[in-house]
């Protein structure tokens, strides 16, 4: 009997002892919207973002880094220094019409913010289908966001924001 009881006891030593911390693993994936901007993007555009439900990520890039010319090597903004890249979850659902109100709406309210730390806005660009066209990928790589708490929420891989094309003016005969 005495055995029994040193076994029971064993196992709910293990199972009460052995907390998680209360860590939070948290996960923020927006592979599957589309990169949205208020205007048709332009070489000028400098803020994109993507929405699900009541949660957005925006992404701010510094001006001049799209151009009318393939890239030779990837165009790398440094997030934190450069570029900036927030993620917000909101009261309820958010649309484009949030980000591209001349005044700002009063709903939905922010109830979390978090700005990224660290990372890498990483463009590319290759000719298109016409050879007066451009293509502009966008992606995010290594992104490290850090909450008001501490909890740390890091994505290693590069993950594609999305992309969008440009032509080269019209010339004047």
């Amino acid at each position: 009997m005495l055995k029994y009881k040193l076994v029971v006891f064993g196992v709910l030593l293990l199972l009460l002892g052995c907390g998680d911390g209360d860590l939070t693993i948290e996960t923020i994936s927006f592979d599957e919207q589309d990169m949205e901007t208020c205007d048709p993007p332009t070489l000028s555009t400098r803020v994109f973002f993507k929405t699900k439900e009541n949660q957005s990520l925006i992404l701010e890039l510094p001006a001049n880094l799209f151009k009318n010319q393939v890239s030779e090597e990837d165009i790398i903004s440094n997030i934190g220094s450069a570029s900036k890249l927030s993620y917000r979850i909101f009261n309820e659902n958010v649309t484009q019409t949030y980000f591209c109100s001349s005044l700002p709406p009063s709903s939905p309210l922010v109830t979390e913010e978090v700005v990224a730390e660290a990372g890498s806005v990483v463009i590319k660009t290759v000719s298109g289908e016409d050879p007066n066209s451009f293509l502009h990928s966008i992606s995010l790589k290594d992104i490290s966001f850090i909450r008001e708490n501490g909890d740390r929420i890091t994505n290693l891989e590069t993950t594609n924001f999305g992309g969008f094309e440009t032509q080269l003016p019209e010339s004047s005969n």
